[in-house]
């Protein structure tokens, strides 16, 4: 497990826990765990073997802290939205996204994280389970069942790291637009429309059925 941190920080004012997880994000979007191990990993931090070992006695305890960085990140977003009453879908949504792209190296080591299992640790599982019982709860989408809606949500979110996993050349293949930036924002406004047409019930079962 990792280490209790210490108040000290590295020489150019990072914690060197910081700079070790940064270190496994990019080497771990780039090549996977091919090259994946405490002296890489310390060489691309710029620290020693030691330290890195002193704060994860284990590469499971390293790749387990990175991801709940990532997963730090998107309950922070969506925590204040759960809590709002009469929330804005289409706003969370955007954000949500932007924040996905913004962290695209996180989103795909998660995807590869749950790809080698293919399944989610108990934990995070029951964390999935909150926020799909929360959001299911709410009275958008008020045609929909609650199961319906968590089937839903889940594609929904699925769906939103699949895009920002892709590279820009594939993202641009997919939406069909050359210009990167471009194809970026139109996933981001598509995926808030679509969760406004859902929240205005615009889509509706019946509608689907049909």
């Amino acid at each position: 497990m990792a280490r209790t941190l210490s108040s000290h920080p590295a020489p150019d004012d990072k914690h060197p826990v910081d700079r070790i997880l940064d270190a496994v994000r990019s080497m771990r979007a780039g090549a996977g765990d091919a090259n994946l191990s405490y002296r890489t990993i310390a060489k691309r931090a710029g620290l020693s073997s030691g330290t890195v070992s002193y704060y994860f006695s284990s590469k499971a305890a390293l790749l387990e802290a990175a991801l709940d960085r990532f997963h730090v990140g998107i309950a922070e977003i969506l925590r204040p939205w759960l809590r709002v009453r009469g929330p804005n879908p289409g706003h969370m949504s955007r954000r949500m996204m932007r924040h996905l792209f913004r962290n695209e190296d996180d989103v795909r080591l998660r995807l590869a994280a749950w790809v080698e299992s293919w399944g989610l640790p108990e934990e995070r599982l029951a964390e999935t389970d909150r926020f799909l019982t929360l959001i299911s709860a709410s009275p958008w989408m008020g045609r929909w069942s609650k199961t319906e809606k968590r089937v839903i949500i889940q594609g929904l979110v699925w769906a939103a790291q699949r895009y920002a996993a892709l590279s820009e050349h594939e993202r641009a293949v997919v939406v069909g637009i050359d210009d990167p930036d471009e194809a970026r924002e139109v996933v981001i406004e598509t995926m808030g429309k679509l969760a406004e047409a859902l929240a205005a019930n615009e889509i509706t079962p019946a509608a689907v059925a049909s």
